[in-house]
């Protein structure tokens, strides 16, 4: 019965240590999830003509705040989500913008590139990260910034 006793104390005690010791990590070095990442567009409002280029590019400000350095080379991307102006998804899954690398705690500006060939209209692009067959930032509760795009 003692042993019994004792071994749910230890259990206890271990569990709270370990609790504390993950509070106390990222209270002082950081997350460690990579999927904590600031993405503020230079613009915006984009507009280009349909069909003019084959792809546009818009500045975007990526911030890492995490304690991993973030790039292409490891399957993480910048990209977007294009929606009506009615905030109804039209396509999910579109063009990558590579990142060379985005070190721990650093901000880099990334020229994002948009699909060229969107039809004329107005649009919402919701600008997120994705790590490859893995993720979207935005679903693991990383903010995506919004752009308003419109094609003549």
């Amino acid at each position: 019965m003692k042993f019994k006793a004792l071994t749910s104390i230890i259990i206890v005690l271990s569990v709270a240590l370990l609790f504390l010791y993950n509070t106390l990590a990222v209270k002082y070095y950081g997350d460690t999830s990579i999927y904590h990442v600031g993405i503020q567009p230079k613009e915006t409002s984009i507009s280009f003509v349909f069909g003019s280029d084959s792809s546009v590019t818009t500045p975007v400000v990526l911030s890492n705040h995490t304690r991993m350095a973030l790039t292409s080379q490891n399957n993480i991307f910048l990209t977007y989500h294009l929606l009506d102006s009615q905030n109804n998804m039209i396509s999910r899954d579109n063009k990558r913008t590579n990142i060379d690398v985005l070190n721990p705690y650093a901000s880099e500006t990334v020229q994002m590139i948009i699909d060229g060939s969107i039809e004329p209209g107005d649009y919402i692009l919701e600008i997120d990260l994705v790590e490859e067959q893995v993720a979207w930032f935005s679903d693991m509760g990383n903010p995506i910034a919004l752009v308003s795009l419109h094609v003549e």
